[in-house]
């Protein structure tokens, strides 16, 4: 890890390079040993971001790194401390906004609702539930083409569980949860502040978890009603934050820069300029696999059929094991050129067909090969011994 350059805060204007993590937990833990939580932004020098991108099941990631920062932060400020005592500002889009609420939430003594240590418990603990294995076959392509993957009540029972009724101005720091409302084609951006002065924007943090996390095709959207300071209802038709932004850092810098410029207390008299006074810890959740799958040429001749069938063989395809071969298919079937439809072969002129009909488009699939073998030889002495009857009989 190459060292960062910080200019020195004292009036002697020199310069100081430390490791950026020992910076960072030298400056997140300059408060006193008496109050845990870190001074406002107007007494210290610093405004501090955690940002936290989705990734479903993958939150594993991030929470591990936050459990083990979070037990740094505890050998050197005692083992009340939680990382919601050190940043400024915490944002997060699906699986990291559920991560933010659970950061954030107060519990009943008004201290956050989760230790980062008890994140991947969670999710090690309910994932298997909320994600059940799905039936493949017929029965799987039926499902897969009336809804989304999963029917998502598990996570909507354990989310309310969870939080209750604890709102967006009730966080114990500035969150920002970025949502995507499928009705007006707008991303929805819910945060404590905007929840303080806008009455319709301060909804439950359940309503905003659930929504932030509906990904398309895998988990139904989420509706749900506020309502404005006159009374009347606002309705949110949201689904996964992860359409306007997977990764939440520019949306948490925005939001900061965007109170400055409001005049808000909390960050004065820093600037949206002072770059050097912004320190943002962004958690990923693993880089994409890089594969190729289609170019230019054959996604031109997809229509929605066509694609939903090619989908679902690359992904049969990936469910192979390493070195698995796929089923050959029946020597009566070909494929048509770049689908996974299959036609039966029309038999030769001179050749009865199998049985009086042609031959359909069955594919034995898993079957052994000798077993294939063995039923194509008793065929072809069938056949043989229909012929030397047909001569027995001519004779």
């Amino acid at each position: 890890m190459s060292p960062v350059h910080v200019p020195e805060l004292s009036s002697s204007g020199s310069s100081l390079t430390l490791n950026p993590v020992q910076w960072a937990l030298s400056r997140l833990s300059s408060s006193s040993a008496m109050t845990p939580k870190s001074p406002p932004p107007s007494y210290g020098s610093i405004v501090t971001v955690l940002s936290i991108d989705g990734g479903g099941v993958r939150g594993i990631i991030p929470g591990t790194i936050l459990a083990f920062l979070e037990d740094k932060l505890q050998e050197l400020d005692g083992p009340e401390v939680r990382l919601a005592d050190y940043f400024d500002v915490i944002a997060g889009t699906s699986t990291g906004g559920l991560v933010t609420a659970m950061l954030t939430a107060p519990n009943a003594q008004g201290r956050p609702l989760f230790a980062a240590k008890d994140i991947n418990s969670f999710y090690l603990e309910h994932c298997p539930k909320i994600f059940p294995p799905v039936s493949g076959g017929p029965l799987g392509l039926l499902r897969s083409m009336r809804g989304p993957k999963y029917d998502g009540q598990y996570l909507h029972s354990v989310v309310k569980k969870l939080l209750g009724e604890t709102r967006v101005d009730q966080a114990l720091q500035n969150i920002v949860i970025p949502t995507f409302d499928i009705k007006l084609l707008q991303p929805t951006i819910f945060s404590r502040y905007d929840a303080l002065n806008d009455v319709s924007k301060n909804a439950l943090m359940s309503d905003i978890c659930i929504s932030t996390s509906a990904a398309p095709t895998y988990l139904p959207g989420h509706h749900f009603q506020t309502k404005d300071k006159d009374g009347k209802p606002r309705s949110f038709n949201l689904i996964d934050g992860g359409v306007s932004a997977n990764n939440p850092t520019m949306l948490a810098m925005t939001h900061v820069s965007k109170q400055i410029l409001l005049g808000n207390q909390d960050f004065f008299p820093i600037k949206p300029a002072d770059y050097g006074k912004f320190l943002v810890l962004s958690l990923g959740t693993g880089s994409a696999k890089v594969e190729e799958k289609y170019d230019a040429a054959a996604c031109g001749k997809f229509g929605p059929p066509r694609l939903a069938l090619q989908r679902r063989r690359l992904a049969a395809h990936r469910q192979l094991q390493p070195g698995q071969r796929r089923p050959r298919r029946h020597p009566g079937i070909r494929a048509l050129p770049g689908t996974a439809l299959r036609e039966p072969i029309p038999p030769h002129p001179g050749r009865r067909a199998q049985g009086g009909h042609l031959l359909r488009g069955r594919v034995h699939a898993g079957q052994p090969q000798q077993a294939r073998r063995r039923r194509q030889g008793a065929a072809k002495e069938k056949r043989l011994q229909g012929g030397r009857r047909d001569r027995q009989e001519r004779a």
